[in-house]
């Protein structure tokens, strides 16, 4: 039996950091919406056989239209997010069915991700990993600080680097960890810091291309500049 995967698109954030009140996942770059980019990305990965997304409640209509609108035919589930991006990835794997193996949990606001990326993830995720996630070196000096901003050390920057999305792991593995976040209370910042604390080996591969994640008005003109769009 082939294995199913499942790609977990999240976009039920309040774009708090845009300070304009612009939902930043429907501004259009190009006539696509920012969202968008990454459902089509999903959409032609040959190993993704099915994509679930979450949104605010409201946004349902617009999201199910817009995946029409261009032409996004994969199967897909529009649902609605939680208060937070751990409660919106936990309402997505719940509602996914029970023949799917492993997913790939991707944030929305990460519109640069391509099919190809993806799948190459997918095709080095082995066996004596239980996760794999992207990452992106460090080139700056890093200090770590205190609370009244006094320097406390410098990191060794080659031991360090950033992670993104997506995120993948087999189904299993993910809601043990979310399971046990929950028993404890503990609110991460990603899927694989939930999935360290159970003592799990995530591997980390690099991505050749950007992988910007819009977060500031400032992002979208980065995102403009990178594909030579004036709008």
């Amino acid at each position: 039996m082939s294995v199913k995967i499942a790609g977990l698109i999240t976009a039920g954030g309040s774009s708090s950091r845009m300070n304009d009140g612009t939902n930043k996942l429907f501004v259009p770059i190009n006539g696509i919406p920012i969202l968008i980019y990454s459902v089509i990305a999903f959409s032609k990965s040959e190993k993704i056989d099915s994509i679930f997304i979450s949104v605010k409640e409201n946004l349902i209509p617009l999201v199910k239209s817009l995946c029409i609108s261009f032409g996004i035919t994969k199967n897909i589930t529009i649902l609605n997010g939680g208060k937070t991006r751990q409660n919106s990835v936990k309402n997505l794997l719940l509602a996914v069915p029970s023949d799917v193996d492993t997913v790939c949990v991707h944030d929305g606001a990460r519109p640069m991700i391509t099919s190809e990326s993806i799948d190459f993830l997918l095709s080095n995720f082995t066996s004596d990993a239980d996760g794999i996630i992207p990452y992106t070196s460090i080139s700056d000096t890093v200090k770590k600080i205190d609370k009244n901003n006094f320097v406390i050390s410098t990191e060794l920057r080659e031991e360090l680097v950033t992670v993104q999305t997506p995120q993948i792991f087999k189904i299993g593995t993910l809601l043990e960890a979310y399971k046990k976040a929950e028993e404890d209370r503990f609110l991460g910042t990603d899927e694989a810091s939930l999935v360290e604390r159970c003592g799990k080996k995530i591997k980390v591969v690099r991505l050749q291309e950007k992988n910007l994640k819009i977060t500031y008005k400032d992002d979208i003109e980065i995102f403009r500049k990178f594909f030579h769009i004036s709008e």
